[in-house]
């Protein structure tokens, strides 16, 4: 399939947002480069603000050809702000994969439990989260609409590959379904 690249924010409302550019060193290591967005951080790091085109998903994918998602967001902690501007593409959404954090890094941004809860209330089922307690206080969580994915069939003869509490859990290379605690 042919893709288009485009610069545009992606958030509540369309018309123009501001943008925050942490200030980094030129080393690609540097993660200040990778920390950039709509919101101020928690720590007040020294930063710069932009003007950006943003849009609401739902006003971008307005295409009736459109009809089925599936998401990855990671929006350094205004996910929040990016769910409330597609209810209809959400609604469309058959996976969802996000980055979440359970820090605040960013102010006023909801934490994991509030993003789950969320997504759970609109009918999402949470397949996995790759947390590692004693790793980083930011994941990847990856939920479904069941009756999107047809998963709510009678349970199968034989036990399937993975269990409700099955988490995502990083290896060096890619991520890899194990069995873990409920999401």
């Amino acid at each position: 399939p042919q893709g288009t690249r485009e610069h545009v924010g992606v958030t509540n409302e369309t018309g123009n947002l501001t943008f925050i550019i942490l200030d980094a060193e030129g080393t690609a290591a540097d993660w200040r480069r990778a920390a950039n967005c709509s919101i101020d951080r928690a720590e007040g790091l020294p930063q710069r603000k932009v003007t950006v085109t943003a849009t609401r998903l739902d006003d971008y994918f307005v295409d009736p050809s459109h009809e089925i998602f599936a998401l990855w967001i990671d929006v350094e902690g205004a996910l929040e702000q990016v769910l409330e501007g597609e209810s209809r593409v959400l609604e469309r959404t058959v996976l969802l994969r996000a980055e979440v954090e359970r820090k605040s890094f960013w102010k006023d941004q909801l934490l994991a439990d509030d993003i789950k809860q969320d997504l759970e209330s609109r009918g999402f089922v949470c397949l996995g989260d790759t947390h590692l307690p004693a790793a980083y206080d930011q994941s990847d969580i990856l939920y479904a609409r069941p009756y999107r994915l047809a998963l709510a069939v009678p349970p199968p003869t034989s036990p399937p590959p993975f269990h409700s509490s099955a988490k995502l859990c990083p290896s060096a290379a890619h991520h890899r379904l194990l069995p873990g605690p409920p999401c």
